[in-house]
């Protein structure tokens, strides 16, 4: 063999060496298991008492969740875990935090294991904060992406259509978030996940104030929504939810006091954007339980399709019968008031509140 054609072969082996060590440093910092599924053996603790060395790619396809100290397991309905080191706590400490300044940078050295499982839990989210930021693997920094399956609100209020437009299945809310009832018009949330002061209660955001809790907003798909301790409501809190079928609130319109001037005392309060415009009721709206606050005579102007109206707990004295005649589907009234409801018989419940049914609807049953 030449001189030359040794130079020749030392040079592409040479090479071909260089490639493949580029290609296993690279390996250990892509999220990806099929990528770098034999850069180490796991340790993995099971529930049935087992503790297995497993290798990357078999651990990775098993995480199903983090936990500040541990990396989540399951397999054929057995959970475990793998321990994971201090980096990997704080990183998940940064990402699950309230602050924008700390979440930006790199996230630091991190086994394969802990990136991937990273990567499962937060891959796919996206946090706002004046702008839409995401993890790339390595560090968390400002994005065009658009889409997601969980958002989180750090602060400060959503931009337009972004959480609809998202496509997030669960939103996350920091202390200093300022969400609205629009956000959630046409959008996907299903799970809402939020710090004090908001919380959720019967499929409703709330919001704790020193003045009284509010109903913010409540779950788009929500079939049934029931709300007890809030003094107050934002305009369009319902709008959202155009599956409802049956509601229950402390009281009608926006607050459960009608003292003030911008007291609003309609139902169509909550399921409008702005005053003057038209109420969107659901037409799948039949059942509303109300059990505080003061029903005027057209309080609930609009809602054509109901058919139960239970209004135990609100005074008789807070009642104008004449909001029953706007009710043309209306088949049975529980009420503390005195109504001359043609085509109804009535009957004395053991609360002290009247039964109204409609007559042919009795026959029936």
């Amino acid at each position: 063999m030449s001189a030359r054609m040794r130079i020749v072969r030392r040079v592409l082996c040479l090479a071909c060496a260089l490639l493949v060590a580029a290609g296993c440093i690279v390996a250990l910092f892509l999220p990806f298991p099929s990528l770098y599924g034999r850069a180490g053996r796991v340790l993995c603790v099971w529930e049935d008492g087992t503790t297995v060395w497993e290798s990357y790619a078999a651990a990775s396809a098993a995480v199903c969740g983090t936990e500040p100290q541990r990396i989540l397991l399951r397999r054929d309905d057995i959970g475990g875990y793998t321990e994971a080191g201090e980096t990997y706590g704080r990183v998940i400490a940064r990402f699950e935090g309230a602050q924008l300044a700390d979440l930006l940078g790199e996230t630091g050295e991190l086994a394969p294991i802990e990136r991937a499982a990273l990567w499962k839990s937060y891959g796919d989210t996206l946090w706002y904060d004046g702008g839409t930021f995401a993890w790339d693997g390595t560090e968390v920094r400002l994005t065009q992406r658009e889409h997601a399956a969980r958002v989180i609100l750090l602060s400060g209020a959503f931009e337009g259509d972004m959480l609809s437009h998202s496509g997030a299945t669960v939103l996350s809310l920091r202390a200093q978030s300022q969400p609205c009832a629009a956000d959630f018009v046409g959008s996907a949330v299903q799970t809402i996940l939020c710090e004090a002061p908001y919380y959720m209660q019967g499929g409703a955001l709330c919001k704790g104030t020193a003045g009284g809790d509010r109903l913010i907003a409540a779950l788009p798909a929500a079939r049934e929504l029931s709300v007890s301790d809030v003094r107050y409501a934002d305009r369009g809190a319902l709008l959202a939810c155009t599956q409802l079928e049956r509601l229950t609130l402390p009281f009608v319109g926006s607050a459960l006091s009608d003292a003030g001037s911008a007291y609003d005392g309609h139902l169509g309060y909550l399921f409008s954007e702005e005053d003057g415009e038209p109420y969107r009721f659901p037409e799948t709206l039949k059942t509303l339980c109300v059990t505080g606050g003061t029903l005027s005579a057209d309080a609930l102007y609009g809602m054509t399709a109901l058919e139960t109206l239970d209004l135990c707990g609100v005074p008789q004295e807070n009642i104008t019968v004449q909001a029953f005649s706007l009710l043309p589907s209306l088949k049975v009234l529980h009420t503390a008031a005195v109504w001359q409801g043609q085509g109804f018989a009535v009957r004395t419940l053991a609360c002290g509140c009247y039964e109204y049914v409609r007559s042919d609807d009795l026959m029936e049953l």
